[in-house]
């Protein structure tokens, strides 16, 4: 399969995010993140995923079904995911859920991050990233759709929730946010006690590191 030729601006923008780690996309998913009143937090994924650099083979007609499971392969020697499966047509279905009670930032995906949760400037903080307009439509135009939903439950009180709704019902709170299509800009909540106030948290994210030995 040759792919290495075939995206363009899109192929730039996300390699630059990506390196040699993973590319992934969320596509139709369930993300739960689960906030405690110490600071800690779970961060839980279930749903279809794509391989950006796919998504041009697939466009160009060069994506085999021998390609599909030496992705999955590759994908699964990650102890990053608990379930990777064949999804068709590129897709995968994964699952994973981690954890972090030092504000250790966690996220779908590395690459083009689009849910991340960490600690920042005393505070529990979820962003919601934004993609360009420009990134968007070359992603639309490669067949890439996106049918998510993100449940936020906290037992720390909501700070900066900026446009969404916050239910709260006895000490816990709650917010949910729906994905259509992609944000075109970034959003980013954050929920703050006496807890997080005094965490040190560390800088770097886990990274997923998958071979591009299947591209060739």
């Amino acid at each position: 399969m040759h792919v290495r030729r075939v995206f363009g601006a899109i192929a730039f923008a996300l390699v630059l995010c990506c390196g040699f780690s993973s590319c992934l996309l969320a596509e139709k998913f369930t993300c739960s993140i689960s906030i405690k009143a110490d600071g800690s937090y779970t961060l839980a994924f279930k749903g279809t995923a794509v391989d950006y650099r796919v998504l041009g083979a697939i466009k160009e007609g060069t994506f085999t079904e021998q390609d599909q499971e030496s992705l999955i392969q590759e994908y699964k020697k990650s102890d990053y995911f608990s379930v990777v499966r064949n999804a068709g047509n590129g897709r995968m279905y994964i699952e994973y859920t981690q954890s972090a009670s030092d504000g250790a930032p966690l996220a779908i995906f590395e690459g083009f991050t689009l849910i991340k949760v960490y600690l920042e400037s005393g505070a529990i903080a979820v962003t919601i990233s934004g993609a360009e307009e420009g990134l968007k439509g070359e992603l639309v135009s490669l067949g890439y759709k996106i049918d998510g939903t993100l449940t936020i439950t906290s037992e720390i009180p909501a700070e900066k929730t900026g446009n969404s709704k916050v239910n709260k019902k006895g000490v816990v709170y709650s917010i949910k946010k729906t994905f259509k299509e992609l944000p075109t800009s970034e959003e980013t909540l954050t929920f703050s006690n006496d807890a997080t106030r005094n965490m040190k948290g560390p800088e770097t994210m886990p990274i997923v590191r998958v071979s591009d030995d299947w591209l060739e």
